[in-house]
């Protein structure tokens, strides 16, 4: 009953994250918003819903551990996982440069956040920079896209990605739904991630690095590998960049000036490390490189799996049972 509750919340948070974003984009060009910045803010914030409710909540109900793995385990699985399979199912190819403004914006917001968390906590005053920071970029990202071309069209088909055609009121119902199904997915993956780290003797850590940080990566993991499928390389490097960037600032923003965040030992001596290495080697892959062939996805792929396997094993008891 406990797995399929949690299944049930996968399922949730999945469906839920689809109708949301793919109606918003409807909505918005319903309105009239332009397309790149559709695909600058309501893609790339509407597939980091199910990190922001899932995370939130696991703050809310004493479980910080399980937001902060959420967010570090996302990003992990981010570019192992999501970029891995989306370039396994197709060779992904791109401009050389054209996403190096956000592969550093990524980078540096992951040193910050290792800087933040060495010493043990996130307080709402960082938390509330941390947002701020997030906001200024899309605000000047926007206004030199509207400058420069080929930027502004990469994220308009991060829009395209999403065609819809339903009346207004329809994609209000389908908005709502989405939301509903969030928060219905969070409440039931939260607790079912509770229980299952209890009854397994893992620690809320390890089943939000792993569980949960898989779980809500589905909608970045749909986007990009069926932007790959079509061709669209750069939309899906754009989107998994996006989500890192909404995970680290958006979501760390948004839960730590709601709730304390303390980081747990085991991510700082480990896992922030980990995400150092994968987010340094994707940001030089993009910046200075113009495809990842299905062989390295493969090696992506294997990389997620030993890191994985890395988490219920323990290295060297930095990640055992707690």
């Amino acid at each position: 009953m406990l797995f399929l509750e949690t299944a049930f919340g996968f399922l949730l948070l999945f469906a839920g994250g689809e109708f949301l974003v793919r109606s918003a984009v409807a909505l918005a060009r319903q309105f009239r918003v332009r397309r790149a910045l559709i695909g600058l803010t309501v893609v790339a914030f509407g597939t980091s819903l199910p990190e922001i409710f899932v995370s939130l909540k696991a703050a809310l109900i004493g479980a910080p551990a399980i937001a902060i793995g959420n967010v570090v385990g996302s990003n992990i699985a981010n570019v192992l996982l999501v970029a891995g399979l989306s370039s396994v199912l197709a060779t992904i190819a791109f401009k050389r440069g054209l996403l190096q403004r956000d592969g550093i914006a990524v980078l540096v917001a992951t040193l910050v956040f290792l800087v933040v968390a060495a010493t043990g906590s996130i307080p709402p005053l960082i938390a509330g920079a941390f947002l701020l920071s997030l906001v200024a970029y899309v605000v000047t990202s926007y206004q030199a896209e509207r400058k420069n071309k080929q930027i502004a069209d990469l994220h308009a088909r991060e829009a395209e990605e999403f065609p819809d055609k339903r009346p207004a009121w329809q994609n209000l119902a389908l908005l709502a739904a989405g939301f509903a199904g969030i928060l219905l997915g969070a409440e039931l993956l939260i607790g079912g991630a509770v229980e299952i780290a209890r009854l397994a003797g893992l620690s809320e850590a390890v089943i939000g690095l792993t569980l949960v940080a898989v779980g809500t990566s589905l909608p970045e993991l749909a986007t990009s590998a069926v932007a790959a499928l079509r061709g669209h390389g750069d939309v899906a490097i754009a989107n998994i960049l996006g989500s890192c960037l909404f995970n680290l600032c958006g979501i760390l923003g948004v839960v730590g000036m709601v709730a304390p965040l303390p980081v747990p030992d085991e991510i700082i001596r480990f896992d922030n490390w980990v995400l150092l290495g994968v987010t340094l080697g994707f940001v030089l892959l993009t910046a200075r490189g113009t495809r990842i062939p299905r062989s390295l996805g493969a090696l992506f792929l294997l990389g997620y799996g030993a890191y994985l396997a890395s988490q219920f094993i323990g290295i060297s008891g930095v990640n055992g049972a707690g």
